[in-house]
This record gives structure tokens, C-alpha cells and sequence, in this order.
């Protein structure tokens, strides 16, 4: 679209869209779309009507999926270039039960990473919703960082020592169900 002195214009304009069928709603339980390492990723799901209205969704399905990045380097011309190549791999899935008057749950134990949560009913044609999170070393999480100096030692040509600590570094890691080759996940 252009103006009668030719320049261009930007008009936007947001029209909302009437769904014709049924919905799922995923709502994450953790901020910022990013999960600590070893902190569950929680997650409440809903299922209503094109109106809006809560309803009890049977045979809802889930699926966890890892989402990896590996860069494939080749040559073209005189210069070496490089692409992504992404992948999925499924690490957990189940069945979740949503009543009309309260949410479903989805509790979830996770290595560090980046995940994609599908959650769809079991029809082909049904509704399907994702969530994409990460967790751990790909995000800040919720770890509190804490400084602390010690003293400069007397002796010459010594630096003082600094330390770093966090809630989620003293944590265990959280064991994930694989069904992932051994060059995969």
C-alpha cells in the first residue's frame, strides 16, 4: 500500500478468529519459559469449547521432545560455511485427564536442554497444542548467584579467591527415560 506520493504505508489492523472446534490450553508452571536444572517443568492443561467454556477432555495425549541443533559445515566456493541441522527425539509421553472443573497435570523430569511439549487428543484431526521451553544450562533458570571474597592473602604475587554458588549446582541430576539411540539424545 502506498500513499499518492508514493511512499510507502504500514496499517495494522487485528481481527480475532472464531474457533470451530474444541481447544487445548497449556499453561507452563515456571517462569520465562525456562526451567533450573533438576527443578521439575510442570504444566496444567485445559480443554475447552469455541466459546471458551472448560470441559472434560478424555484420551489427551502428551508428548516430550528434545530439540537438538547440530551444525553441518561444507565448503562452497573458497569459503567453508555451515547450516543447522535439527532434530526431535521423543524422551517421554502419556495420557493426561482434564475435568470441566479443575486442570489436568503434566509433571516432568528433565536433563538439561531445549524441549517441545505436544499435547494433542487422539483423533488425527483433533486439536494439538505445543509449548517450547528450556531447561538448565540453556536458560538462567531460577538459581540465585551468591559472591564471596576471601581476604588477599599476604604473600606476594597472589590473587584473592573468588567463589560462585547456586541452589542448582548442588543438585542432583534428574533422571529422563530415553528411548533415543545412542548417537541421538
Amino acid at each position: 500500500m502506498a500513499e499518492s506520493g508514493g511512499r510507502a504505508v504500514e496499517r495494522k489492523l487485528t481481527i480475532p478468529v472464531a474457533p470451530n472446534a474444541p481447544m487445548i490450553g497449556v499453561k507452563p508452571l515456571f517462569a520465562d519459559k525456562n526451567v533450573a536444572e533438576g527443578d521439575p517443568a510442570n504444566f496444567e492443561v485445559v480443554f475447552v469449547t469455541p466459546d471458551g467454556k472448560a470441559q472434560a477432555g478424555q484420551g489427551l495425549r502428551y508428548e516430550l521432545l528434545k530439540l537438538e541443533s547440530r551444525y553441518q559445515w561444507y565448503r562452497q566456493g573458497s569459503s567453508w560455511e555451515y547450516e543447522p541441522v535439527k532434530s526431535t527425539c521423543r524422551v517421554a509421553d502419556g495420557e493426561v485427564a482434564v475435568a470441566a472443573d479443575r486442570p489436568g497435570q503434566i509433571k516432568l523430569s528433565t536433563q538439561p536442554g531445549r524441549y517441545r511439549l505436544d499435547v494433542k487428543e487422539a483423533s488425527a484431526d483433533g486439536a494439538l497444542t505445543s509449548v517450547t521451553f528450556d531447561v538448565g544450562w540453556y536458560s538462567e533458570g531460577s538459581a540465585t548467584r551468591r559472591t564471596s571474597w576471601r581476604p588477599p592473602s599476604t604473600r606476594p604475587n597472589t590473587n584473592p579467591a573468588r567463589r560462585w554458588s547456586s541452589p542448582s549446582m548442588h543438585a542432583r541430576p534428574a533422571s529422563l527415560p530415553s528411548t533415543c539411540s545412542a548417537t541421538g539424545c
